[in-house]
C-alpha cells in the first residue's frame, strides 16, 4: 500500500494523494490534485485525453502537423495555469477552450484555413479491381473527403460549431464555454451549417 500524503488547498479541504488508482478518478478530481502541483496526476490526464485534443487541433487548425505543436501548447498552458483552474465547469470544457483559443491562433498567425482533414491517399486501382470489399472502402472514403472539402467551405463559426458537436460530441452546454456563445446561438449555427451540407452534397450526388 503506497503512502497517502496529504496536500493542502486554502481554498478547500486537504486532498489526499496515494499514488494509486489516480487512473479511476474523474477529470475535475485529478485537476484538483494538478492546482496543487501534482505531476503524477496530470501524466494520466495527459494520457486520457491527448489523443482528442490533438484530433480537435488538426480539425480546427486544418493543419495536421502543425496541430502537434499546439496540441503540447495546451498542455503546458493547462499546467501553467493549473493554480487559477476553478471547478465551476468540466473539466472537459476547460480543456476545449484553450484548446479552441490555441487552434485559433495557429491559423491566425500562419494566414491560412485549409480543410477539415487532408485527404488520405487512395490504394492503386489494381488493388481494387477484384476485391468488392476495397472498393466498398474507397467508396466510403470518397464520400467521406466529399462530406470534409464541403466542412471546409462552410463559414468559420459554422464549421467549429458542426466539429464540436458532431465529431468532438460536445454538449449544447459545454459548446456554449469553449465558443463564448449561447445555446440558441449555436443551435441555429449548427441548423444552418446542415441544411447548407445537404444542398452541398446533394448537388454531387449522381
Amino acid at each position: 500500500m503506497g503512502q497517502v500524503r496529504p496536500l493542502h488547498d486554502p481554498r478547500g479541504p486537504a486532498v489526499e494523494l496515494t499514488g494509486e488508482r489516480l487512473e479511476e478518478r474523474s477529470d475535475e478530481d485529478l485537476m484538483a490534485l494538478v492546482r496543487l502541483g501534482a505531476r503524477a496526476a496530470f501524466r494520466v490526464l495527459v494520457v486520457r485525453h491527448a489523443e482528442r485534443v490533438a484530433g480537435f487541433c488538426a480539425r480546427i487548425t486544418g493543419d495536421r502537423s502543425g496541430a502537434r505543436e499546439v496540441a503540447q501548447e495546451v498542455w503546458l498552458a493547462v499546467w501553467d495555469a493549473r493554480e487559477r483552474w476553478e471547478p465551476r465547469s468540466k473539466f472537459t470544457s476547460y480543456l476545449y477552450t484553450i484548446a479552441f483559443t490555441r487552434s485559433r491562433n495557429h491559423t491566425r498567425s500562419r494566414r491560412r484555413m485549409a480543410a477539415v482533414f487532408a485527404p488520405e491517399p487512395l490504394e492503386p486501382d489494381a488493388a481494387l479491381a477484384t476485391n468488392e470489399l476495397q472498393i466498398d472502402r474507397l467508396l466510403e472514403r470518397e464520400r467521406r473527403e466529399r462530406l470534409f472539402e464541403a466542412l471546409g467551405e462552410l463559414p468559420t463559426l459554422m464549421r467549429e460549431a458542426v466539429i464540436l458537436r458532431f465529431v468532438d460530441e460536445l454538449s449544447y452546454e459545454e459548446m456554449e464555454a469553449v465558443l463564448s456563445a449561447n445555446a440558441s446561438t449555436l443551435r441555429s449555427r449548427v441548423h444552418h451549417a446542415l441544411a447548407r451540407l445537404k444542398e452541398r452534397l446533394g448537388k454531387e450526388t449522381p
